[in-house]
């Protein structure tokens, strides 16, 4: 369950939920200001309470980015601290939605390492930050929107994938933003669901 659901939670009222509804085990950690109260309290702090509460933190969701070549090094170093988080949570993988190059858009007519080359080295960046830390990257499929305007959808983010070529590669399925692209039932094509 992601903890973008409980904005001014804390961790100690988040583990209430957990013992009143008895019906999650893990966490995805929002890493954006705004989405989780805790962004004051260290990660070692938070994952001894979930962790004292049985409380596994599967993944950490990297901040949010319309993507700016100028503003490409803080882009990186928000990424790697969120990668620092998601160790010191013993989290397998870390949630990106895939950013792209303010210059490039997906084009019907080319494959996205042909229409996006720019874009494309990106994501292989995430990938290697991601695997020095030995985490996988799960990048989402995305709704409409000025990045992807008709959508990052499953079989997109299943292209990104295959351009990628790096083993710690895979998806992290969004059912809600399956169904803003009229996605009801979603065929990715492959294993590589996190």
């Amino acid at each position: 369950m992601s903890t973008n659901c409980f904005k001014g939670y804390s961790a100690e009222e988040l583990v209430g939920v957990y013992e009143k509804a008895n019906a999650f085990t893990f966490l995805e950690i929002w890493d954006d200001d705004g989405y989780f109260a805790e962004t004051s309290r260290t990660p070692k702090e938070l994952s001894k309470v979930f962790a004292d509460a049985g409380i596994g933190i599967s993944s950490v969701h990297a901040p949010f980015s319309n993507w700016s070549d100028s503003a490409r090094d803080a882009f990186f170093e928000r990424f790697k601290r969120s990668c620092e988080k998601a160790k010191v949570f013993d989290a397998r993988y870390i949630v990106v939605h895939p950013v792209v190059s303010s210059t490039e858009q997906p084009s019907e007519n080319s494959s996205l390492a042909l229409a996006m080359p720019n874009s494309l080295i990106i994501w292989r960046q995430l990938a290697e930050i991601a695997s020095g830390f030995d985490l996988d990257v799960a990048f989402e499929n995305l709704g409409i929107s000025p990045q992807w305007p008709t959508g990052c959808s499953l079989g997109t983010v299943m292209e990104i994938i295959d351009a990628v070529q790096m083993g710690n590669v895979g998806i992290c399925l969004d059912f809600s933003h399956c169904f803003a692209l009229g996605q009801e039932d979603p065929d990715y094509g492959g294993p590589n669901l996190c």
